[in-house]
């Protein structure tokens, strides 16, 4: 169950006379912010579509202390951000360049370097600001499955072989994946769901400078 995030993700257009199996996979998560925002911080900033195109966006400001890193591979700041349960958190990759979202999407694609991301952070005193957002997608899984070369299962083969009480050979027709996100004062809250349609065929030390993380441009999270 997705709790109202996504509904309608096996579009009528999908399904014909040939469809025999309708196969849905739903994840759902929520939690509430260890630390929350006060809804009375938020206010509307100006946020960086491009470095020249701006827009008017509610975000949320505190300032605590979190798990932070500067990475010079990356050319971003690191910020790591609990939720109530321990073993969940939101980390965020904010380029320091305004325009410098492709650039370290394609370096995190390295395992390597996305691993050596996580693994620096220090406690430090922060101030966050953090846009409100809502995000959708859905993606056509199948079309990327063909691009990564994997294309058996969309033809007609003994791969489904047992699914049907006959042996008429099956294929999948539509792969798609759609995802939704909140991001608010209180919490997170995440759905994402898959549907495959198969047919036939101690000393005193004066305060640290307090880190400013700025999220007004294009970020990763996760």
């Amino acid at each position: 169950k997705t709790h109202g995030l996504i509904d309608n993700l096996v579009d009528s257009s999908m399904l014909s006379d040939d469809t025999r199996v309708v196969l849905v996979n739903a994840i759902y998560f929520w939690d509430n912010w260890k630390n929350q925002f006060n809804p009375n911080d938020t206010e509307n900033r100006d946020f960086y579509i491009t470095p020249d195109k701006t827009k008017s966006i509610p975000t949320m400001y505190q300032e605590n202390s979190f798990n932070y890193y500067e990475s010079e591979e990356l050319d971003a700041q690191i910020l790591e951000m609990p939720y109530k349960a321990d073993n969940f958190s939101f980390v965020l990759w904010l380029p320091r360049k305004k325009d410098g979202l492709s650039d370290i999407v394609e370096k995190l694609r390295n395992p390597d370097t996305f691993i050596e991301s996580l693994i620096h952070f220090t406690r430090e005193k922060v101030k966050v600001y953090l846009p409100v957002m809502k995000v959708e997608s859905s993606i056509d899984m199948k079309d990327l499955s063909i691009k990564a070369n994997i294309t058996e299962m969309f033809s007609a083969s003994d791969e489904f072989k047992g699914i049907l009480k006959d042996d008429i050979p099956l294929y999948i027709s539509y792969v798609v994946q759609q995802a939704q996100i909140l991001v608010t004062e209180t919490g997170t809250e995440a759905a994402a769901a898959t549907g495959v349609a198969i047919s036939v065929l101690s000393f005193v030390y004066p305060p640290p400078e307090i880190i400013i993380v700025d999220a007004n441009h294009p970020y990763v999270y996760s």
